[in-house]
Parts: structure tokens; C-alpha cells; sequence
């Protein structure tokens, strides 16, 4: 019998999604015009890359950490 993989056992997981989210949020970009980035400002590429990271760190902690209860 498998032990039971739980991703509460790992609470590196949730700092990482904490820093990235808080990565995400535009407020520490300095005063005056951002710089644009593939026709966005660069807080917004920024975000959008952090929301990423996020969903992929997410997806992987899904198929490593959890376990199907019917497997």
C-alpha cells in the first residue's frame, strides 16, 4: 500500500505561490511611464508571467503531491 501523499506536507509550495502572487501585483514598479513589452507595459507582462508561474507550480503540485483515491 502507497502512503498517502498530501501537499500540506510541503509548505514550500504555498511560500512559493505566496511570493509569486505578491510578485504579480504591480505596486512595487516605480513612478513614471512603464516600459512597453510586446505591446503591454511591463507591470502587465510581469503579472501575467507571475499568474503563470502560479498556474504551472499548481498543475505541478496536482500530479505530484495529490493522489487519486481510486488509483
Amino acid at each position: 500500500m502507497r502512503l498517502r501523499r498530501d501537499p500540506l506536507r510541503h509548505p514550500w509550495l504555498f511560500v512559493a505561490i505566496a511570493a509569486l502572487y505578491g510578485c504579480s501585483i504591480p505596486w512595487w514598479f516605480g513612478e513614471g511611464a512603464p516600459s512597453i513589452v510586446l505591446g503591454l507595459p511591463s507591470w502587465a507582462v510581469v503579472s501575467l508571467l507571475c499568474t503563470f508561474a502560479v498556474s504551472c507550480l499548481v498543475s505541478f503540485a496536482a500530479l505530484r503531491f495529490w493522489d487519486d483515491e481510486e488509483s
